[in-house]
């Protein structure tokens, strides 16, 4: 027992010093080929080619340039390896050794158990034998399908060595293969023993699954029925193809617009036409693989007088086959190729529609609107064979369309009678595509001679590497004077003799950037496509049993929703009214004045009415708060007030009671909360001789020379008129034994009369130097000389300078008159 932990301890010593080792010999792939964690893989495989030829032993002489070309040449392998590349990115290291000899452990454990099998998996091995034909590895599918999806749909399906259900199910999968594959159809398979990464990746929850992956989307087959046959898979593949690659086409007007977008689109059309209401799938997979140099549109063949004339137009005679035919730039002279499917082979009827449409797969004169079109249009040529590409570059303006025009009609005479497959003729948008155009423009040798804008030159490219050509500038060897065309076209060919025989040769070199693709989607576009294919996802996925539940709680939402918006509806809207006539008043009240022009008579009597709802609501707070100034209330109003409080005391009597209080409740409105502040009346009819107590400290406390107006003033006490003492307001601070008055006749402690009792009708200079420099000041003045001219003042313009009183009575500006003790005499 002794002997075996020693062992196994040494055994795992072993493991960790060739770990340890293996780590430190390790090199990141990322700082060899100088890229970071977030290239895509053209970034890294672009990196290698650029650091395998600067590195190669038969082009470097560095000691270490076989070392540094070896390293260079493993960190690919580990990037480009999707399994390895995730575990490097996650762990930091690579260690196959282990994976290797697991994978060599469980072969032999499969072949020891297989032979004790009660299913007896001797009998399946031609259905895994078709099965281990299409099969994919994690690598396989990331650089080589996953690309491709976009262009042709893969059916994948997903079994496992050791499932018995996949083998029984592996002949119903193979007569599916042999009907969809023929079509152009994308098969493969996925053993989850030696890709379980792959079927994570795909998220296959069980075993046997079968899905569609069809532009970088996975679509799960969920049958309706258990049972499963090779028509139902057939079904689900032609399902998952997407329908925008191909346009329905209704009527002729509709065809003729179909026919008439070659120009726009850069693109050739091809129309099928056929007796069956919707596509077959061949022709739907067609439309995907040449959707970027070509439009399809489907007709469906019938009795109708669309139908009729559609066919007599393309001289279709037999209408029980399929028909193909392909539209070049010249629509209005009929089609340049046709095809009928009578109902051949798959593969042949296949390989025919795609030579087909080889050999017609671009306009006359294409358009170079992206890196696709610029790859097929100037490919990559041997110097033995080469590829000469004749390019017009012209603006995207109505000034260089007669260039492009006349260019068109010599490029169509061209190929009809010369022939020369060597020569490739396009045009390009200088200003769609600056960055391509820019290193060929600076190759252009200037000259003094001034272009009248008539003639144009032309670009003469011989691709000889990816990213390489060779480049020759033809200057004005075209114009857009069409009467001068055969001209100019005589020159043109001889020019282009003379580059093809080698004769002119092409000596500058300019480096290829990618192009914009002029066509790519937009935003908007793109969040269109991505929420339908969202929504058909959705849709796709949810069954019946998930489908009922949810449908029942939104139902019960929206029914409880509605019931709740009926009753509201139903019900008074009385407080609505309310509350919508109290926000009209009270955002109008502020805005209006009596005198203003501009507001109707009606406003202003709304105005009066939005003011007497105010006043309604402050005396509704204020009522509860005032409370009478008598005997029974002295105590509490004057006598036991605590320090810092005060009461503010109106002088009322039983006819203006009604107008005064609730005229004093609104300005005293906004001092309801302040706990500092009661509020109070006092009837003058019935403590007259309180308030003539109170004057008395009001008159002057010299001795001097005062003393005869002292006593004139004491008996004018005595002859108090009460009616002039309404709308008297008198603070009372009972703990310091002092009060401040309010009245609009009180101006100046200076003056000899005092409230109530002088009847001179004088008006002296005294009362100009009261507050010369105070709003309460100066409206008390504006209204002394109201009243001085009428000889009355209006009860309801008593309180008009109280607001301005009060805010001198909080900042504590206003006059004070101290007494030695409080009269007790009010009844």
């Amino acid at each position: 027992m002794k002997l075996f932990y020693f062992n196994f301890l040494i055994f795992i010593i072993c493991v960790i010093l060739t770990v340890i080792i293996h780590c430190n010999d390790f090199e990141n792939p990322y700082k060899i080929l100088g890229i970071s964690k977030s290239a895509s893989s053209d970034e890294i495989k672009k990196a290698y080619k650029s650091l395998v030829k600067l590195w190669h032993p038969d082009k470097n002489s560095a000691p270490n340039a076989n070392e540094k070309f070896m390293s260079i040449k493993q960190a690919y392998e580990i990037l480009s390896n999707p399994l390895k590349k995730e575990r490097f990115d996650k762990y930091g290291t690579i260690d196959d050794t282990h994976q290797n000899d697991f994978h060599n452990h469980f072969n032999q454990f499969r072949s020891y158990f297989q032979h004790f099998n009660e299913y007896s998996y001797q009998g399946f091995q031609e259905e895994e034998k078709f099965l281990s034909k299409h099969r994919i590895s994690y690598r396989y599918y990331s650089n080589n399908i996953l690309p491709k999806t976009y262009k042709k749909p893969y059916l994948i399906y997903a079994y496992s060595s050791y499932c018995y259900i996949c083998f029984k199910k592996a002949s119903i999968w193979k007569e599916a293969v042999q009907d969809l594959e023929p079509l152009g159809y994308g098969i493969a398979t996925v053993n989850d023993v030696f890709d379980g990464d792959l079927l994570d990746n795909l998220r296959v929850p069980s075993l046997p699954s079968i899905l569609v992956v069809v532009e970088g989307r996975i679509i799960h087959f969920r049958p309706e029925t258990s049972t499963i046959d090779s028509k139902a898979i057939r079904h689900f593949a032609l399902n998952a193809i997407p329908t925008h690659f191909i346009t329905r086409i209704n009527d002729y007007s509709a065809l003729r617009r179909f026919l008439d977008q070659w120009e726009t689109s850069n693109k050739i059309s091809v129309l099928v036409l056929s007796q069956k209401e919707n596509p077959r799938m061949r022709h739907l997979l067609n439309a995907m693989q040449f959707s970027t140099f070509a439009r399809f549109g489907y007709f469906h063949l019938t009795d109708s007088t669309d139908s009729h004339a559609i066919r007599s137009a393309l001289n279709i005679q037999y209408s029980n086959y399929d028909h193909i035919i392909i539209f070049n730039d010249n629509p209005q002279n009929g089609p340049v190729a046709r095809l009928m499917l009578n109902s051949g082979s798959k593969r042949q009827e296949m390989e025919q529609v795609i030579n087909l449409i080889n050999h017609h797969k671009f306009l006359s004169m294409p358009r170079i609107s992206s890196t696709e079109y610029f790859d097929e249009i100037c490919p990559v040529s041997s110097r033995s064979y080469k590829k000469i590409c004749v390019i017009l570059p012209v603006m995207e303006t109505e000034a260089d369309k007669n260039f492009i025009k006349t260019f068109r009609r010599f490029v169509i005479g061209f190929k009809n009678t010369v022939h020369n497959e060597n020569l490739h003729f396009s045009y390009i948008y200088i200003n769609q595509q600056w960055d391509f155009m820019e290193n060929f423009i600076n190759l252009i040798t200037p000259s003094n001679n001034e272009k009248d804008g008539k003639t144009i030159d032309i670009l003469v490219l011989w691709r000889h590497e990816n990213d390489k050509t060779k480049v020759m500038w033809l200057p004005d060897v075209w114009t857009n004077d069409e009467s001068k065309i055969s001209i100019f076209a005589d020159s043109l060919l001889s020019d282009l003799d003379k580059v093809v025989t080698g004769s002119l040769k092409l000596t500058k070199t300019a480096k290829i950037v990618p192009l914009k693709d002029e066509y790519y989607p937009s935003w908007f576009t793109r969040f269109s496509h991505n929420t339908i294919r969202a929504i058909e996802m959705f849709w796709y996925h949810f069954t019946k049993k998930e489908a009922l539940p949810v449908l029942s709680a939104t139902f019960t939402f929206i029914f409880i929703l509605f019931i709740g918006y009926l009753l509201n509806y139903l019900k008074p809207s009385t407080n609505k009214t309310r509350v919508g006539e109290k926000d009209k008043n009270i955002s109008t009240e502020y805005n209006w004045h009596p005198d203003d022009p501009k507001v109707s008579k009606k406003g202003s009597i709304d105005g009066s009415r939005q003011v007497l709802t105010k006043q309604q609501k402050c005396w509704k707070d204020m009522e509860p708060l005032l409370h009478e100034l008598r005997a029974e209330t002295y105590y509490g109003m004057i006598r036991l007030l605590k320090p810092g409080c005060r009461s503010l005391v109106i002088l009322v009597d039983e006819e203006s009671k009604d107008i005064l209080l609730k005229q004093f409740a609104v300005y005293v409105w906004p001092l309801r909360n302040n706990k500092t502040f009661s509020f109070g009346y006092l009837m003058v009819n019935k403590n007259l001789s309180f308030f003539r107590l109170l004057l008395e400290h009001t008159l002057p406390a010299q001795e001097d020379n005062t003393t005869n107006i002292k006593v004139s003033m004491a008996s004018r006490l005595k002859d108090i008129n009460p009616k002039q003492t309404l709308g008297t307001v008198i603070a009372i601070c009972g703990w310091k034994l002092y009060f401040s008055m309010y009245h609009p006749m009180h101006v100046n402690p200076r003056r000899r009369d005092v409230l109530g009792f002088d009847d001179s009708d004088e008006y002296t200079e005294s009362e100009e130097d009261y507050d010369n420099n105070g709003v309460d000041g100066r409206s008390r003045r504006h209204l002394l000389r109201h009243v001085k001219k009428s000889n009355a003042i209006k009860l309801e313009e008593v309180l008009d300078g109280l607001p301005n009183w009060i805010d001198r009575v909080l900042e504590g500006s206003i006059r004070r008159y101290y007494i030695p003790e409080w009269p007790e005499n009010l009844k």
